[in-house]
């Protein structure tokens, strides 16, 4: 197994509104705010690297970045008005977005505690990082067996 780098992404802004989750399962991206003091390495992640969505201590779904580089937007130019209240998101807030393949809910998701919802994923005592590609591999290979039966 390819140990690949692993970004945490939180999903909602600033805990306040509604998870943006489904924004990110919908449209196969990943989003994060342009102030984000993680910003710098969001922006350098390369196709074949891993996103994490993560919701207050765990990661809930897992994705392979395929874009080149990250897209600028405005969330104001990217959401609905709706969209804006249901997620209580600043509409005039810089966002970065990258696009990822698919992304793979795990049926069990991995407890991460780390202060922040964003940043790469670290090994340590619990091996965070091979956790999460082991979760990733495990969906990927049941994902493309699940495709082969349907062919």
């Amino acid at each position: 197994m390819q140990l690949r780098k692993v970004f945490s992404c939180g999903t909602s802004w600033k805990s306040r509104g509604a998870s943006y989750f489904d924004l990110f399962i919908n449209n196969n991206i990943a989003v994060l705010g342009s102030g984000n003091h993680n910003i710098e390495s969001f922006r350098k992640l390369q196709p074949g690297d891993l996103v994490a969505a993560k919701s207050g201590h765990y990661l809930l779904a897992i994705a392979e970045i395929i874009s080149d580089e990250a897209e600028y937007w405005l969330w104001k130019d990217y959401i609905t008005n709706d969209e804006i209240n249901k997620y209580q998101v600043p509409p005039e807030a810089d966002i970065d977005i990258v696009y990822v393949k698919k992304w793979f809910k795990l049926e069990e998701p991995i407890y991460y505690p780390t202060p922040s919802g964003t940043g790469f994923v670290q090994n340590d005592r619990s091996d965070y990082l091979t956790q999460c590609n082991e979760a990733y591999y495990k969906e990927l290979k049941k994902w493309k067996k699940k495709r082969l039966l349907i062919y």
